[in-house]
């Protein structure tokens, strides 16, 4: 994320703002004024700092600025987020804005700190003024923003996933699921060492759909030879299985195995090509993430290839 310079003041509210709150007194008088009650207690205030931290971006700083201030609650780190709105038409989505900036603030974090690092507390305020002394029309609540917000906030959509756990779901639930049972079945046993066991009792149980899924059988080959590929069993024993137990032609099981083997070793070449290219451009003293752009490779991958 791009950092603010000390100078940079692209507008006289900043300068006003940013000139008040570089004082530890007015920090201090600020979160007095603007945490929630419940926090504010919660919250060593002599340890509220100004950081030069900034998530907003160039295009936006015509309309809002940002400062960011790191304090202790609870012994713990946290952040308090201040956007100052001074644009003559006040920002429908700001709070959508607010959660584009708290992700961008955490991203960042974690990767200071560590992926297990647990996140810091972000307190969102936003200091509204404008030319029509008005009121702030819109809602301060993301979920107000979705046509149907009773939903949106029961299903906690910026605070909960939901989980769907092949491993600890049992295989008789699994096999309730219908047409998407084994898919489930064959990605919960991918890795297991008697897969070919599993393909084949799969294959078996979802017979019927198979035989009337058109080509979805040339896919579960396809994966089939995918997660086999360090078994003992052979590819001919895999043809010999579909074979049997779908009534398949054996070319046109030869021929999906052979085009799939040979896309294989396409996407392997194409990998050892991103791979030279990131090396020779690591050498160059490259950053990070320009390599990303330039390879498609991911930044964990990369950084392996700076350890060697």
């Amino acid at each position: 994320m791009p950092k603010k310079e000390k100078n940079d003041l692209s507008n006289p509210h900043d300068l006003l703002v940013k000139a008040t709150l570089s004082h530890p007194e007015a920090i201090q008088e600020f979160a007095k004024a603007y945490f929630p009650a419940d926090i504010l207690k919660r919250v060593d205030l002599p340890s509220l700092k100004l950081t030069n931290k900034s998530y907003v971006t160039e295009e936006l700083r015509e309309f809002h600025n940002d400062l960011v201030f790191s304090f202790t609650i609870d012994k713990q780190p946290g952040y308090a987020f201040f956007v100052l709105e001074h644009q003559s038409t006040p920002d429908p989505l700001m709070a959508l804005r607010f959660v584009k900036y708290n992700i961008a603030l955490i991203e960042e974090y974690i990767k200071e700190k560590g992926e297990k690092t647990p996140w810091p507390i972000i307190v969102n305020i936003c200091l509204y003024h404008n030319a029509n002394e008005k009121p702030y029309p819109y809602s301060t609540s993301v979920y107000d923003l979705f046509k149907d917000p009773l939903t949106a906030k029961a299903l906690e959509m910026f605070t909960k996933f939901y989980l769907a756990d092949l491993n600890s779901t049992p295989n008789e639930v699994l096999e309730q699921h219908g047409s998407i049972g084994l898919m489930e079945k064959l990605l919960k046993y991918s890795r297991h060492r008697d897969i070919f066991n599993v393909i084949e009792k799969e294959l078996k149980r979802s017979k019927g759909y198979l035989i009337v899924r058109g080509d979805y059988w040339k896919t579960i080959l396809i994966y089939s030879s995918y997660v086999i590929g360090q078994e003992e069993k052979s590819e001919k024993d895999l043809v010999s299985l579909f074979k049997e137990v779908l009534s398949k032609n054996e070319e046109e099981i030869m021929i999906t195995i052979a085009q799939t083997i040979e896309e294989r070793g396409e996407m392997r070449g194409k990998r050892r090509e991103k791979i030279a290219i990131a090396k020779n451009m690591l050498k160059k003293g490259c950053e990070i993430s320009f390599i990303e752009e330039i390879t498609g490779l991911s930044r964990k991958d990369i950084e392996k290839l700076k350890q060697e």
